[in-house]
């Protein structure tokens, strides 16, 4: 073995040994890599995922994703504005039956309080299921009894009158307008050329009232009757959805501890509790702002439809009845509502006699000043805690999108909004040591930006006494 091995030639040697070489130095590399890789795989767990920028990318997301969104709304305004239209039409009973609900609240809970529970519990007192049962159920017909009662009344007062007054607007407008032209007449007596002008003006007018009826409202009779047929079935349909949102009410009234409790359970599993009970608190806020402002706003307008139909009668006005329903429903609306129901009122007082228009006019003046500087804050209180200028645009904005509804309901919803954004503004004050009265401010000249605090206005220095002149002093 050694002898063979010896005789092994040299190049035979060198080459095994370059081959061992070059295997060392692939080993040897491979090793190398295997640390580097090594190193990086240690490194990436040593490496720890900051959230923050997670949160980051997620937040530019959305905002990219809401902008895109928003833009596409503004861009089919028409098409959004169609399918929310068509999608309140579809839940209108819905919607009516929750209003309904929420007005009748107050007096089912009055019944269930002070008559229906002790009723219930000596009818069954072993079993208090159904005791409360039957207190609720007996509590919803009272308040919906109630409500008919109230509608029905009103029916009957303000209807037989509206015909009345129909009736004779209609046979006495040849004697009004003869009253109109007598009084215009009496007070063009002397002018004979604004007389002269005047009743050019009448006859031109007249001939192109008999022009339009002739040339434009006869041939569109068709196209009138349609219209009146399409009210009349919107006038059903109306009524059909208010029949049907009386039937949503009961279940809403009958269960609406059910559904606050199924609401809470979806909210605390959806976001923290803190943020559920900030939801909570705002909720409750708003009912009780918006039951307070609406039940006020609804005696205070039952309070001046009584006076006002009392005083019409004592006054002798004409229509007295249907003036002062008039007057009363309107009233609901506020700051503007008093104007809307005197206009037309006083109106058709003057097609009767003009002398008496004026009087109306007196009439709801002082009312209106009773109603507001004595009888509204007495029910309505501070409820709205906002000035005039904001109850003013409030009314303007909720008019102007919503109509009728938007004025009633508009400066209840902004009063929540405006203690809302009040809240936060206090809120975000009191964390920068900053005062939070607002009266505090018309004194402050600027905020220091290094140490934060205020800097307050100088007073203006006192004017100077005016005094001897000094020459003569040190003359004397």
């Amino acid at each position: 073995m050694e002898h063979r091995a010896r005789s092994v030639p040299d190049s035979a040697l060198r080459f095994r040994g370059g081959r061992a070489e070059k295997k060392n130095r692939a080993a040897a590399r491979l090793a190398g890599r295997g640390g580097q890789v090594a190193g990086k795989g240690a490194a990436l767990l040593r490496y720890r995922w900051d959230k923050k920028y997670l949160y980051w990318g997620i937040t530019a997301f959305i905002v990219i994703v809401v902008s895109i969104l928003f833009f596409k709304l503004l861009d089919r305004w028409s098409t959004v504005t169609a399918v929310a239209s068509f999608v309140f039409g579809l839940l209108k009973p819905i919607v009516y039956g929750f209003v309904i609900a929420y007005l009748l609240c107050p007096v089912m809970r009055f019944c269930e309080k002070y008559f229906m529970t002790r009723l219930a519990n000596k009818l069954f007192a072993k079993n208090e299921k159904r005791a409360w049962g039957f207190a609720r159920g007996v509590s919803i017909v009272l308040a919906l009894l109630f409500a008919l009662a109230i509608v029905a009344i009103l029916l009957l007062l303000v209807l037989p009158q509206l015909i009345d007054s129909v009736r004779g607007i209609v046979t006495g407008m040849p004697e009004y307008i003869r009253n109109v032209q007598a009084w215009i007449y009496s007070v063009l007596e002397g002018h004979a050329e604004l007389e002269a002008t005047l009743t050019g003006w009448m006859n031109n007018l007249g001939q192109t009232i008999t022009d339009w009826a002739t040339n434009t409202l006869l041939p569109q009779a068709d196209k009138i009757l349609t219209s009146i047929f399409g009210g009349a079935y919107n006038v059903v349909r109306e009524v059909l959805n208010w029949l049907i949102g009386i039937i949503v009410s009961i279940y809403v009234l009958y269960g609406k501890e059910q559904f606050a409790a199924q609401s809470k359970k979806v909210l605390y599993s959806l976001f923290k509790p803190r943020h559920v009970n900030a939801i909570v608190r705002g909720v409750s806020y708003t009912h009780k702002k918006f039951g307070s402002y609406i039940g006020g706003q609804l005696l205070d307008a039952l309070i001046v439809g009584v006076v006002s139909c009392i005083g019409l009668l004592l006054l002798r006005m004409p229509y007295a009845a249907l003036i002062a329903a008039v007057m009363g429903m309107t009233n609901v609306i506020p700051f503007f509502g008093p104007f809307i129901g005197a206009i037309p009122s006083a109106l058709l007082i003057f097609l009767v006699d003009p002398m008496k228009c004026l009087i109306y006019i007196i009439f709801v003046i002082v009312l209106q000043q009773v109603d507001g500087n004595i009888i509204c804050p007495k029910i309505l209180g501070k409820s709205t805690g906002m000035k005039g200028f904001w109850v003013m645009f409030a009314i303007l904005l909720g008019g102007g999108l919503f109509g009728f509804v938007g004025m009633v309901c508009s400066v209840p919803i902004f009063a929540v909004l405006y203690t809302g954004v009040k809240m936060g503004c206090a809120h975000l004050l009191r964390k920068k040591n900053l005062p939070i009265a607002t009266a505090e401010y018309r004194n402050i000249d600027s905020i220091d930006p290094d140490s934060g605090r205020p800097v307050y206005k100088q007073p203006p220095a006192p004017p100077e006494k005016p005094g001897k002149p000094r020459g003569e002093d040190e003359g004397r």
